[in-house]
């Protein structure tokens, strides 16, 4: 019986031997001998280092390093169903440069083409031109692109009226709410080799404004050598100083180089006049006239575009007339429209000057009287 308690007790650790070892903290205590089996495990405290690895019982299969564990295979891609129209041959050969403009067409048939989400965000990366390239372009734009598309005309033969006080009826806006009645008055006085103009402004019997000019009658024009604006307060002046080269203002703006055939406010609807009656067949719808213009505080150039000749109801009676427009050129310019009547020497019978702001002077002629 004793040896088959022993044989049980080493039978047992056998066991525990192959599966791995006792654990370090685990002893085994067999009783005495002579009394009845007494088995039974206890535990103890071992100061070991907690890093020290148990050895591994000799035959005991090796445990597999880390590195040596075996990857995943990930599944191999199915190769892409083959194209029905694709042809190998151009493929393998490329073409050569005669063969450059032939092989385009079916390159780019073939070529894999962009999902319609990328060709929505290639769209949406593509800079779209401004709102306000599509409109009408703006007033400098617009006075350029007259210049541009039709022949300057520059004056070759002019042809001056008879002295005449023109009496205009008209209407005016201020502010977009304040509209006014209006009343003008042109008075124009060629002497031979002199002239003096005035263009005056009149609202609720009191003086608006007063444009005079002054200088010399050529054969290409008028050659002014003054020019007055007084609006209700002092009248400003603009001198054409030609010995100089120089246009001047007592505004006390910089002098600018005077050009051939400059003028100034007034006397560039007197010149308009004198080359459409000097020519009339020379300026058809669709021409421009151009010209150096000065006013109180600054000279521009000036581009009269010649409209559709038009009958126009006048309160001094129904009359041909021919629109000549100045489109606005710089910052805060006005927009200038002259009607000149072929039966009135093309003098202008409707004068319209429309400022920036939207305020407006229009004046229609209404009678022609000789000046005193």
């Amino acid at each position: 019986m004793r040896k088959l308690l022993i044989l049980t007790a080493a039978v047992a650790l056998a066991h525990v031997l192959l599966l791995g070892g006792l654990p370090s903290g685990i002893g085994f205590h067999v009783g005495n001998p002579d009394s009845a089996p007494d088995l039974h495990f206890e535990t103890r405290t071992i100061d070991e280092p907690p890093a020290v690895a148990r050895p591994t019982p000799p035959h005991a299969p090796p445990r597999p390093a880390p590195h040596a564990a075996p990857k995943p295979i990930a599944p191999a891609p199915e190769p892409p169903a083959p194209a029905a129209t694709v042809d190998p041959t151009p493929a393998v050969a490329a073409p050569g440069p005669t063969d450059a403009v032939d092989a385009a067409p079916a390159v780019a048939a073939t070529a894999p083409q962009p999902p319609a989400s990328a060709l929505a965000v290639l769209a949406a990366a593509k800079p779209e031109p401004p709102a306000s390239a599509s409109v009408t372009p703006s007033p400098l734009v617009a006075s350029t692109a007259a210049a541009a598309g039709a022949e300057v005309r520059r004056a070759q033969k002019v042809s001056y009226s008879e002295p005449v006080r023109l009496l205009y009826d008209g209407k005016g806006e201020e502010k977009g709410y304040i509209k006014y009645a209006a009343s003008g008055e042109l008075l124009w006085q060629p002497d031979t080799l002199q002239y003096t103009a005035k263009l005056e402004l009149s609202a609720f019997g009191f003086r608006l404004r007063t444009w005079t000019s002054k200088g010399e009658l050529t054969d290409s024009g008028l050659q002014p050598t003054r020019f007055g604006d007084k609006p209700r307060g002092a009248e400003q002046a603009t001198h054409f100083q030609r010995d100089k080269g120089i246009i001047s203002f007592s505004a006390n703006n910089p002098d600018v180089p005077l050009q051939a055939g400059a003028q100034d406010k007034l006397s560039a609807m007197l010149q308009l006049s004198a080359m459409v009656a000097g020519e009339p067949a020379r300026y058809p719808a669709g021409s421009v006239i151009s010209f150096q213009a000065a006013d109180a505080h600054r000279a521009e150039l000036w581009d009269f575009k010649a409209g559709t000749p038009e009958s126009m109801e006048l309160p001094g009676g129904t009359l041909m007339v021919v629109r000549f427009v100045k489109e606005p050129t710089v910052e805060f310019d006005q927009r200038i429209e002259v009607w000149l009547a072929p039966d009135m020497h093309y003098l202008p019978v409707r004068i319209r000057i429309t400022e920036a702001s939207g305020a407006f002077a229009d004046l229609l002629w209404r009678k022609s009287q000789k000046p005193d």
